[in-house]
């Protein structure tokens, strides 16, 4: 089961699913109290859909835009999910970065060098954190592939 949680500038949005299908969304408009509000509210959603956090395998973390606050709290929240449930996997960075990445193309450019190269500063510093991002994943997988194929029962 996918657990996503995504929050911007107005809204925190929370959404399960499982097969490919929605099972539950909910949506929260707030103002500045994210980090007052992000607990109770993933808890009050797991417990109204009578999940808990060992029926999840993946967090799906979307973030921004929005203030710095709002994205460090959910952050922290994310990481403190897959800190206590070491049984669920997070592309955390993947997704953050990726997305900025993508975003960068939409904002004006900050620099003078911004509006001559074809990728802006934004986008050149995300790039490191998608590729570590993605040599975390394939190192849990291959970890992972390797415990399966010491598990074989000897030929003998």
């Amino acid at each position: 089961m996918i657990f996503a949680i995504e929050s911007n500038s107005l809204k925190l949005s929370l959404c399960l699913l499982s097969n490919g299908k929605l099972i539950s969304n909910f949506s929260l408009s707030f103002k500045n109290e994210l980090s007052e509000i992000l607990i109770p509210a993933i808890n009050n959603f797991l417990k109204k859909n009578t999940i808990t956090l060992k029926d999840i395998s993946f967090l799906a973390i979307g973030c921004g835009p929005g203030s710095f606050t709002s994205i460090r709290t959910l952050i922290a929240a994310a990481k403190g999910i897959i800190i206590s449930n070491k049984h669920i996997k997070l592309s955390f960075l993947i997704l953050i970065f990726g997305a900025r990445f993508i975003v960068e193309f939409f904002k004006v450019g900050q620099t003078a060098r911004d509006e001559v190269l074809f990728i802006n500063t934004g986008q050149m510093l995300s790039i490191p954190f998608v590729l570590i991002g993605v040599y975390l994943i394939y190192n849990a997988l291959s970890k992972k592939r390797d415990n399966s194929d010491n598990k074989k029962e000897p030929l003998v």
